[in-house]
């Protein structure tokens, strides 16, 4: 049998082997944010003026438009996609949480194209991981809020770490178990 058979045969078994349940994942953020002072972009020209200078080589250009800080709280959804090894009752298992970059959605780490033959979350399953992909704060199927003051790093982490929270207690939805460890990965190179 050919090899390029095998691997074919072996991503069949991967995706078939896989239970997945897409969730909500209500979440309470609460982050300290910075407050911007930058103007309404209504044209090209303004676009590719912020882009200059925000990627200006030695300009702090947050520095110059930041104006303070702010500490925002709020409840919002998290869409999520939880995936476990078909039949596994481990007591502890343990939970990838899977965050895509820039440009992406949770699709990212399962994408379907060419019968999920990139799938990650296949691999990881196949190795005996349960899966938790998400859609950042912000994008695709979770909340969208204010992406100048509302949506930022700190109000994303303070998801991740309700999300996180959720797995090692036993509460995040649709799981009826407690995970012995988190491992969170922004990368499609995690070591298996």
């Amino acid at each position: 049998m050919s090899s390029i058979a095998i691997l074919a045969l072996l991503g069949t078994v991967a995706s078939a082997a896989k239970v997945c349940t897409n969730v909500t994942v209500p979440v309470y953020i609460n982050a300290r944010q910075a407050v911007f002072n930058v103007p309404t972009l209504e044209s090209n020209l303004d676009a590719t003026t912020f882009a200059l200078n925000f990627t200006n080589i030695g300009m702090n250009f947050t520095d110059v438009v930041t104006t303070g800080f702010q500490t925002v709280t709020g409840h919002y959804n998290i869409s999520a996609k939880y995936c476990k090894p078909q039949g596994d009752n481990k007591a502890n298992p343990v939970v990838q949480v899977l965050t895509h970059g820039i440009g992406f959605d949770k699709s990212y780490w399962d994408l379907s194209y060419d019968n999920y033959a990139y799938s990650y979350v296949d691999v990881a399953v196949a190795a005996g991981y349960h899966t938790v992909s998400i859609d950042r704060f912000g994008i695709g199927n979770s909340s969208h809020a204010d992406p100048l003051n509302i949506v930022q790093a700190p109000a994303e982490v303070s998801a991740l770490h309700e999300i996180t929270t959720m797995l090692r207690n036993g509460t995040f939805p649709s799981v009826s178990h407690k995970f012995g460890k988190v491992v969170h990965g922004k990368s499609p190179h995690l070591k298996l």
